[in-house]
């Protein structure tokens, strides 16, 4: 023993649960605590924008989500799809696709452009902001009011082409083998070009089936429909075409062409209430049965 030296033995200590934990998530790749895995927010709620009597929208090119306030003082950040009818479509970041009557949303605040119609048939691009019943819009001649009384419709981006356009197409396909082998084919489509001021949709639905070699479907279903905004509630339908067909109803073609207008008494997220007055015609051709020769007819 050298002189100075403490021979004392050395003491290891078992590793504590933490440690534990700690290491089987390295080595196991489990997952770590709750607590590191949730990040704080990456944007706050915009209140200074809506917060006293000189309330604005957000600076051109400035980059964030867009976010609305509830009446219930809740703030939800994603982006206004749109404002029709007294509703507010919203996506969320979150909770995916949200409709709100315009009544429970006490604030908006946009972080790009949007389209907005009015009254009058006035049309106005910039960003917006939202609070109570006051709409304020940022444009290259300066902040605009308005109210919500006066509003028609918004949609977001500038006015151009490409962002009037929204849709979605849905194919189903089933098979199922076994004595006698099904084949099933369905398809949705839904487009719809939309602006302030104007909304045009055509939607289609179609089943195609078999058993074995036997034909048990075959139908088809387009619809296309185009509609003017003279004021927030009240539109023109310019024009309204259907086309159908089914072998199996003996329709080979029936087609429905209409105009008229409407009138939206009540549009909200659980009721919609709404009156028209259409006028137009329909043409049917039937499907023309096989012809079968008898011996008579040889």
């Amino acid at each position: 023993m050298r002189p100075g030296c403490d021979r004392s033995p050395i003491v290891t200590r078992p590793p504590g649960v933490l440690s534990l934990v700690l290491a089987a998530t390295v080595l196991l790749g489990l997952p770590a605590p709750l607590s590191a895995q949730v990040a704080p927010p990456s944007f706050r709620p915009p209140r200074k924008q809506i917060e006293g009597d000189d309330f604005e929208p957000r600076p051109p090119g400035f980059s964030g989500p867009d976010w609305i306030q509830l009446v219930s003082g809740e703030w939800l950040q994603g982006s206004v799809d749109r404002i029709r009818n007294d509703s507010l479509e919203f996506d969320s970041d979150e909770l995916d696709d949200l409709s709100f009557d315009l009544e429970d949303v006490y604030a908006v605040v946009t972080a790009g452009p949007h389209t907005l119609s009015f009254e009058g048939r006035q049309v106005v691009t910039g960003e917006v902001a939202i609070r109570g019943y006051e709409i304020r819009i940022r444009t290259p001649e300066g902040i605009r009011s308005f109210t919500r009384d006066e509003i028609v419709g918004m949609v977001p981006g500038l006015p151009r082409e490409a962002n009037y356009w929204r849709g979605k197409i849905s194919l189903g396909l089933s098979l199922q083998r076994g004595n006698t082998n099904t084949v099933e084919l369905t398809g949705l489509g839904d487009v719809t070009r939309e602006t302030a001021l104007t909304r045009a949709n055509a939607k289609y639905n179609g089943t195609i089936s078999s058993v074995g070699a036997v034909t048990t479907a075959n139908n088809h279903r387009v619809t296309g429909q185009g509609d003017i905004f003279v004021t927030r509630r009240f539109y023109v339908t310019v024009v309204y075409l259907e086309y159908f067909t089914d072998e199996f109803q003996n329709v080979d073609l029936r087609l429905t062409p209409a105009v008229g207008i409407g009138y939206d008494l009540v549009e909200r997220s659980r009721l919609e209430a709404t009156v028209t007055l259409a006028t137009g015609a329909q043409y049917t051709r039937n499907v023309t049965p096989p012809q079968f020769s008898t011996d008579r007819d040889r």
